[in-house]
């Protein structure tokens, strides 16, 4: 049974003002922040610009924590822990920040009570999770609370308001566990293996696409929608990104909607990734690459609700990992030459350069393997190998890609690792396989339940997907042997894999990664405008619901048969003001309705 509703064709222009006046707040804000930072820079000798949120893989229970509240401003120092010489090496104080509030570290050396010196680049921006500072051994860390000034406080409301929603797909709580399918394996084979249903599928299509190239497309889609899952579709412009035209993504946007109509929980698009890498035709092209990413986010966000553009680079160890691709002095090279000294190498920005736009991107990500350790060896990773990774800490200058992305003040992307495996080559000798790929998933998907390895689900929680390559494949960097990255295959690790995933969390509560129909309730459920369901009233223009509604809010019809989960429908709303009559054809006692105002970024 479908519902229409006035007025659907006025969505997509909404939409589009919205975005547009969100991307002029951004502006606004990221203005006011450096007029006060360079306010702040003549009072302080350290400039308010550096923010730092690095933790390190040795964190104990016994630890200090100086609690910081919401608005609260004082101006005295606190000293927070100072630890004995024998502690020196493996101890670290801890502060908890709520979110919105900023702290300047100052570091003190140990055993000298005179000179206090700022600590370099060491402004803390709250995010209600335990950040640290990294101190050198014999220091010990003060935190001062800033003064309320009133600019300060603007700019602390401001940034909570334009980061507090939700991007598109993503969880309130939680993680999507995900997968890549292997070539020629399907949802059901899977699944069944598993004995759970992920919440994410990835296949891999050429784009530009025929007519006939849509057709796989096309059947990846209906086979995720029968899962009540969602799709991630990587895009590989296999023939140049200059053969992307503007029909190309029109097509693609189109195709999203009609299954959004359908009724699929939601679909990612994964355009060009590991876009900074230099195998891909797509590769190290940051001027093109922006261009066409926009182009395709543009139709794709006005056309659709539920579909996510995802911005996935390679993890930047190793970058620009061989010669670059830009011919020298070329646009594209210039770009990626961040520091200006003729070269690109590792001391250039590995991320930023291809970052395509806040206003174009509603997710972001990193292709993240543990690639054995030492490199290529069939050994496990060392402890918190994931953390550093996407923190940057310990990797020479990549920047901490979560904190830049996910946590800072501005931007607060939702970031999903669409790619992870544990290296295995089935060809040489070396530790077990299990013990190899258990002691990556209990860092990847850690929530608690792994003492080597932190608890990225507290404090990493804007990670909220994260996506197993269940792929047997010969890799060229390992001499073509074949790498065994499954964790489906073997009956015993996969057994394990499940178990670790699925157990409770500390406390009695749920777990924390989520299965398909998990997400879909939880998506389907969120920011529901009506907390009562609406009843169906009956007089002599026929069935209909009555819905009170805001002058220029737009609103999506869900329906239910057991008030439990809910289903989006295609009937989109307009708010007049007053209330509006939407139609319901071929009423049921079996199904009830609801409305929820749909959040445009």
């Amino acid at each position: 049974m479908k519902c229409h509703a006035q007025q659907p064709a006025i969505v997509p222009a909404l939409r589009l003002l919205a975005d547009i006046q969100h991307q002029n707040l951004l502006r606004r804000v990221r203005g006011v922040l450096e007029r006060v930072n360079q306010s702040l820079a003549r009072i302080n000798p350290q400039p308010f610009t550096a923010r730092l949120r690095q933790q390190p893989d040795w964190i104990f229970k016994d630890q200090m924590r100086e609690r910081v509240d919401y608005g609260e401003f004082i101006t005295t120092w606190q000293t927070v822990r100072k630890f004995p010489a024998p502690e020196r090496s493996n101890r670290f104080p801890w502060t908890h920040l709520s979110k919105g509030n900023n702290c300047q570290a100052q570091n003190q050396t140990y055993g000298s009570h005179n000179a206090i010196t700022p600590c370099a680049g060491s402004i803390f921006q709250g995010g209600g999770n335990f950040l640290k500072d990294l101190l050198s051994p014999g220091r010990s860390l003060k935190v001062k609370k800033p003064i309320a000034l009133f600019s300060v406080l603007t700019i602390i409301l401001l940034t909570s308001a334009s980061v507090g929603a939700l991007e598109r797909l993503e969880p309130a709580a939680g993680c999507y566990i995900g997968f890549s399918l292997e070539p020629g394996h399907t949802i059901f084979d899977l699944s069944s293996r598993l004995g759970i249903t992920p919440a994410v599928y990835n296949r891999y299509f050429k784009f530009p696409e025929s007519d006939s190239d849509l057709n796989p497309m096309i059947e990846f889609l209906e086979e995720v929608a029968s899962f009540n899952a969602m799709a991630m579709v990587t895009l590989e412009p296999w023939e140049g990104l200059e053969k992307i035209v503007e029909s190309n993504c029109v097509r693609v946007a189109e195709l999203c909607a009609s299954f959004e109509r359908a009724g699929i929980t939601g679909i990612f698009i994964r355009f060009a990734h590991e876009m900074n890498g230099n195998w891909y035709p797509w590769s190290q092209q940051p001027i093109l690459y922006k261009e066409k990413f926009r182009l395709l986010a543009l139709h794709v966000r006005s056309r659709t609700a539920r579909t996510a553009m995802l911005w996935a680079p390679n993890f930047g160890l190793g970058y620009p990992f061989g010669t670059p691709r830009p011919a020298v002095d070329s646009p594209e090279f210039k770009a990626l030459d961040i520091n200006k000294d003729g070269t690109i190498n590792h001391d250039d920005d590995c991320y930023e350069p291809y970052y395509p736009g806040d206003d174009a991107v509603d997710w972001v990500g990193l292709t993240l393997y543990h690639w054995g350790n030492p490199f290529l060896e069939n050994e496990p990773p060392a402890p918190n190998t994931f953390v550093r990774s996407i923190t940057g800490i310990f990797q020479g200058n990549i920047p901490n890609f979560y904190l830049r992305y996910c946590a800072g003040a501005v931007r607060r992307k939702p970031m999903a690792i669409p790619e992870t495996g544990a290296f295995f080559n089935t060809e040489r000798s070396g530790s077990s396989e299990l013990a190899i790929k258990q002691a990556w998933w209990r860092q990847v998907f850690n929530s608690g339940g792994a003492q080597e390895s932190m608890d990225v689900a507290s404090y990493y929680s804007k990670i909220k997907c994260v996506g197993w390559f269940d792929v047997l494949k010969q890799e060229g960097t390992a001499g073509n042997n074949w790498i065994d990255w499954r964790v489906s295959a073997d009956p015993s690790i996969r057994a394990a894999f499940v178990h670790y995933l699925r157990a409770p969390r500390t406390g009695g509560r749920p777990p924390h990664h989520l299965t398909a129909d998990e997400a879909r309730c939880l998506l389907l459920t969120t920011d529901c405008e009506t907390e009562n369901p609406l009843s169906v009233e009956f007089d002599s223009d026929g069935p209909h619901l009555t819905l009170p509604t805001s002058l220029g809010r737009t609103y999506q019809l869900l329906t239910s048969p057991d008030l439990k989960c809910w289903t989006l429908t295609d009937a989109f709303i307009i708010g007049t003001g007053g209330p509006i009559r939407i139609p319901v054809s071929d009423p049921s006692p079996a199904t009830f309705y609801r409305v929820q105002a749909i959040p445009y970024r």
